[in-house]
């Protein structure tokens, strides 16, 4: 696909899909093809499972027309642009794998995250013990009726354990060990200069292959495919405070492919 016949294929694909509001009725059948596209299409049906995978508080603005038009849009748009990636063979490039499964991560971190939280059994003796400390909130129901909205707030008020319980378990089953002295030893305006580093200092290390770095391995990886948060790194702190937050969205993401989670969540 030649660049010109790339954008002129972008500003028809504009118009057709401001044209397309009158097809979203609910009558319709799910196979209707509502978009078009050099090389595909996008029936109704691929557009609700698009909006199925929204987040729940993010959904609500995808769900009216106009909303739908906007996902429709966006859906088109994301399409064109990876014809023309695969067309310019960029899916072999190292740049572009990397940064590839940078976002992968990034998103089976999110969801793995928010579904082992979501699935925090608690005991029933927890669930009546806060039965009875709020008796007077649940008076007009049962406990049996209660329960979803307990264990509803017994996640709210405990997010904070429930996470770092989980991350402690993933670290110990993952033998994750950080060295933090050398993130304080690290002088900061080498982070842009990471061939300065020393390379052969380990600072992060594991049973999994996935989660083994030295400091120069780290700082040449992330200051490319996070550029945008690295950018901002000038303190030791910031720094430590980075590198922890890598470290638990890895170990979600090596856990949960461990575990088929994309398979499993239909993902």
């Amino acid at each position: 696909m030649k660049r010109d016949s790339f954008r002129t294929t972008l500003a028809i694909l504009a118009l057709s899909v401001t044209l397309l509001s009158s097809l979203m009725a609910s009558e319709l059948s799910e196979q209707v093809i509502i978009a078009e596209y050099d090389g595909g299409k996008i029936t109704k049906e691929l557009l609700k499972q698009r909006l199925e995978k929204i987040p729940s508080f993010y959904r609500q603005r995808y769900e009216t027309n106009e909303g739908k038009q906007k996902l429709l849009d966006t859906m088109c748009t994301e399409e064109l642009f990876y014809a023309e990636a695969i067309d310019r063979n960029l899916q072999n490039d190292p740049e572009v794998e990397k940064r590839t499964k940078w976002e992968k991560t990034r998103f089976l971190f999110q969801r793995y995250k928010r579904d082992l939280i979501d699935n925090t059994q608690f005991s029933k003796d927890e669930i009546l013990e806060y039965y009875r400390e709020h008796e007077e909130s649940y008076k007009a129901g049962t406990l049996e009726e209660a329960t979803p909205d307990i264990r509803r707030k017994l996640l709210q008020e405990n997010q904070s354990k429930i996470e770092a319980d989980i991350l402690d378990s993933l670290k110990t089953k993952y033998n994750v060990k950080i060295i933090h002295q050398v993130i304080d030893s690290t002088t900061i305006k080498y982070l842009e200069e990471p061939e300065k580093i020393k390379k052969d200092i380990m600072f992060v290390s594991s049973d999994s292959p996935e989660l083994n770095y030295t400091l120069s391995e780290f700082v040449t990886l992330y200051s490319l495919i996070d550029m945008r948060s690295f950018v901002n790194i000038d303190t030791v702190k910031k720094l430590r405070d980075y590198v922890d937050r890598i470290v638990e969205m890895k170990l979600y993401y090596i856990d949960a492919l461990a575990n088929e989670y994309p398979a499993k969540a239909g993902l």
